[in-house]
């Protein structure tokens, strides 16, 4: 099983400055509840302040004390503890933890001295201990430890009373109730570190020793105890990693035995000032100026392999591009630690972070443990066991059918597999499942988040908070009061109780509440279901909503917005309210009322009666019962009809909504019919009507009135009676014909042109290869552009085809006196033809003879049909011009 850890320091809150002006030389101390206390001084004076702060990182109080370079700790009581050594004794103030009162301060009366350490010690009693710098003159200095109760002091005595220059002590208590204290001592150029561990009455447990023999720079040591009951001492080492100075860890047992040589280091160029604390989960993380910045690093002492960050790239604590440092840190609960720093020499700066650890599994069953750092843990491939203990953890099993325990905390759980199982006990947090796959919340868990696809999501008996994703979901909160927000997708609400939220933001999907009970939409929902059985009433809101009935009888309002509104199998009513709204009443017999607005009232099956309102209304009808009701100048209004339909008074517009081959019929107003799919007979009657065709093959006759017709697809025929008809045809809509009793050119797209009646009317083609058909009076036929057919039939037409290579059609006994224009036949370019019909063919005897430059005869049946045809142009026709047929 190959399991990778990684781990980052991620700050909590924004970076706080104390408020008291310029001041230096800061100390921290971390509670177990999470809040902490931060002590430091104002140079140039002989002042220091403490200043506590809430689990929240607020000041929650303030204490002043003359004294200068201040230490401070906890005591086992829960008081803070600030010390410091003057020049003459050792000044301490004992304050309750939330800075609300000061307990008791005093002197104690000792010879004073400095650099000054204070820890409280873990025996059970509310004793600490101060380790202070004394000086005997010149370079005699030496460690004096003074063991106190409240301002009474218990022991105090000297480290190491040789003539040795002792300086810069560091103390921490140890869990068993003893106390560790680490100092540098100076030989001339060369600094060493020593350490001294004590019974908590201050009985030698370990001696002064030599700590580190290797190197000639050992010095600023800084010591902390273990979770496992011994302590680690930190120090700068020029003899590190070949680095000018490194920061190295030395570990030690209770005894003060050495276990193990080097725990661990940086090796950042010039790390100096080393502030080291134990984590409330075992790890250890000392903090230390480097490059005018603050690095920490982390360490596990129960671990073989204790490094835990990057020895050249460690964690940023202060990273400004500012001169930062004088760090020191102390830890909070739940894996945190509190950082304090100095700012461009003049401010002090203190900082929260969380510590959290990131664990990948493999492919095999893992099972991954985590403890009180924020963890998120991923188990990849097999079925993991996952624990993530306290705190917010992130949990994901990831591949396989895997088990996750999130302990207290807010925890997070990532679900993609059936067999995923979450455990969770009553009162562990407020905890959220992000789930990829179609799921139910468990006991004891009240947040659940849909990931990654069109999923479903059901609540438990708690009040749920569900949330979708980008897709369409089915929010579902299960018993109890619950929240449900849908997001961008298409989203389904199953609304239960009326406790029940519906959250959706602006532009966020066309949504669906499907409800039980009589329901008001809430902002931002679209729609409205009802289900069950009981007549109950909807309401929507000021969208367009979408809103349907179940099979009772339902009434239905849409207000405001564009509404479309569906009543179900009872006989409903139907209200659309201000806008343009859509009603349609299914089975039953309903009301539908379409009020303002541009309405369309659609009854469904059953006897309706429906009554559109002011505005431009659309009716649907598909029974021979349904009745209108239209007011005059109550707008531009149309009927959609599946059956054949004439429009009664004050309805403008007629469309016909099916396949089959029905008709359409207008009125005396200028109406617009269309079509539908099969072949339609759309007839105006009086008005300038606009008649549509559809894909079928229709029939368009505007009646009196200058109209317009549209064929569209299909084969139609257009009937035109008035100079102002006009027919408008698409290309490729078909192979249509116009069929004019007046004068008439083919508009674009129209192939073919009849004359109807009996007047001397003018016929013109198009561009196309045109058909052009006369009727029994003197036509003008002029084929234009395009390979046209043109057959004046009865009466001396005059036939011109234009461009393209034209056909000349003549019909036995109508053709006499016709005159062909423009002739062009085999022997010319433009290839002309002549076809002969009705006369027999050439081996029945049919001719076709020249009887001077421009006249031809036709005879056939033995000269019992003679027709005469004169070629204006005296054209040159050759026997391929012409055929009998």
């Amino acid at each position: 099983m190959a399991v990778d850890v990684s781990y980052s320091l991620v700050q909590q809150g924004n970076t706080e400055f104390l408020s008291f002006g310029t001041s230096a030389n800061a100390d921290v101390v971390g509670y177990a509840d999470g809040g902490f206390a931060v002590v430091a001084d104002f140079p140039g004076t002989a002042e220091s302040t403490l200043v506590t702060y809430s689990s929240l990182g607020n000041p929650s109080g303030q204490f002043f004390l003359d004294m200068l370079d201040p230490a401070v700790s906890r005591l086992g009581n829960g008081d803070v503890v600030m010390a410091a050594a003057t020049t003459t004794d050792i000044q301490v103030l004992i304050g309750e933890a939330n800075g609300g009162a000061i307990v008791t301060s005093g002197s104690i009366s000792f010879s004073g001295g400095s650099a000054t350490d204070v820890a409280g010690l873990k025996d059970g009693s509310n004793r600490y201990v101060v380790a202070n710098q004394i000086e005997f003159g010149g370079s005699d200095r030496d460690i004096r430890v003074t063991i106190v109760d409240g301002i009474s002091v218990v022991l105090s005595f000297q480290v190491d009373a040789s003539t040795a220059d002792d300086r810069a002590p560091s103390i921490a208590a140890l869990n068993d109730g003893g106390f560790a204290v680490a100092w540098e001592r100076h030989a001339g150029a060369e600094t060493e570190v020593w350490y001294a561990v004590y019974e908590a009455g201050g009985a030698v447990r370990k001696a002064p020793t030599l700590l580190d023999t290797d190197g000639t720079i050992n010095q600023h040591p800084s010591v902390t105890a273990l979770a496992s009951g011994g302590f680690v001492v930190a120090y700068e080492d020029n003899e590190f990693f070949g680095q000018p100075i490194g920061i190295n860890h030395l570990q030690f047992s209770a005894a003060g035995d050495a276990v193990a040589s080097y725990l661990g280091g940086s090796i950042f160029a010039d790390s100096t000032d080393p502030s080291a604390t134990t984590l409330s989960n075992g790890l250890l993380l000392t903090s230390f100026t480097a490059a005018g910045n603050i690095r920490a690093s982390l360490f596990d002492p129960a671990a073989g392999n204790p490094f835990l960050t990057d020895l050249v790239d460690p964690f940023v604590i202060a990273g400004s591009g500012d001169a930062e440092t004088q760090s020191a840190v102390s830890a909070l609960n739940l894996a945190r630690v509190v950082a304090t720093y100095k700012l461009n020499d003049t401010f002090i700066a203190e900082a929260v972070f969380q510590l959290e650890r990131t664990t990948s599994g493999d492919g095999d069953a893992n099972v991954l443990a985590g403890d009180e750092a924020v963890d998120r843990m991923f188990g990849g491939g097999g079925n993991d066991t996952l624990d993530g203990g306290a705190n917010n953890d992130r949990l994901d099993g990831q591949a396989g059918a895997d088990t996750m325990t999130g302990g207290t905390g807010d925890d997070e759980y990532g679900v993609d597999d059936a067999g995923d199982v979450v455990v969770e006990v009553s009162g562990g947090g407020d905890d959220t499942v992000r789930s990829a796959i179609d799921y139910t919340l468990g006991a004891n868990l009240e947040r659940l988040i849909l990931e990654g696809g069109a999923l479903e999501g059901i609540g438990n008996s708690l009040a749920n908070a569900i949330t979708g994703n980008a897709l369409a979901n089915i929010l579902n909160g299960g018993r109890g009061a619950d929240t449900m927000s849908g997001g961008s997708g298409n989203d389904i609400y199953v609304v239960d109780n009326l406790g029940d939220q519906v959250v959706e933001g602006a532009g966020e999907g066309i949504d669906l509440v499907q409800s039980s009970a009589t329901h008001t939409l809430s902002a931002n929902v679209e729609n409205l279901r009802l289900t069950g059985t009981a007549s109950t009433t909807g309401t929507g809101n000021a969208l367009d909503n979408g809103m349907t009935g179940n099979t009772a009888a339902n009434r239905l309002f849409g207000l405001a917005g564009i509404d479309t509104i569906g009543g179900g199998a009872g006989n409903d009513t139907l209200e659309g309210g201000d806008d343009d709204d859509v009603l349609s009443g299914d089975a039953g017999d309903d009301t539908l009322l379409g009020q303002a607005g541009n309405d369309t009232l659609d009854g469904g099956t059953g006897n309706d009666s429906m009554r559109g309102g002011t505005g431009d209304d659309i009716y649907i009808v598909d029974s021979v019962g349904d009745t209108i009701t239209e007011a005059g100048g109550g707008g531009f209004d149309t009927v959609r009809s599946t059956v054949s339909f004439t429009l009664g008074s004050g309805l403008d517009t007629l469309e016909l909504v099916t396949s089959q081959a029905v008709d359409g019929t207008g009125n005396s107003l200028a109406n617009t019919i269309t079509g539908g799919a099969g072949a339609n007979v759309l007839s105006g009657l009086g008005g300038a009507d606009a008649l549509i065709g559809n894909s079928g093959s229709d029939t368009l006759d505007g009646g009196t009135g200058a109209d317009t017709m549209t064929g569209n697809a299909g084969n139609d025929t257009y009937v035109v009676d008035n100079a102002g008809d006009a027919v408008i045809e698409g290309a490729s809509g078909g192979t249509d014909t116009t069929r004019a009793g007046i004068s008439y050119t083919l508009t674009a797209n129209v192939e073919n042109l009849v004359q109807t009646g009996a007047g001397n009317i003018a016929g013109t083609g198009n561009s196309l290869a045109n058909s052009l058909t006369g009727n029994s009076g003197a036509n003008a036929l002029n084929g234009a552009d395009g390979k046209d057919t043109i057959d004046g039939r009865a009466g001396a037409d005059t036939l011109t085809g234009g461009a393209g290579n034209d056909v000349f059609v003549f019909e036995a006994e109508q053709a006499n006196g016709d005159t062909v224009i423009d002739f062009d036949g085999n022997g010319a370019s433009a290839g002309d033809s002549l076809r002969f019909t009705g006369y027999g063919t050439a081996e029945d005897g049919a001719l076709f003879i020249q009887l001077n430059a421009t006249q031809w005869l036709i005879v056939s049946f033995g000269g019992g049909i003679q027709d005469t045809i004169t070629f204006a142009n005296a054209a040159a026709i050759h026997a391929s011009d012409f055929v009998f047929v």
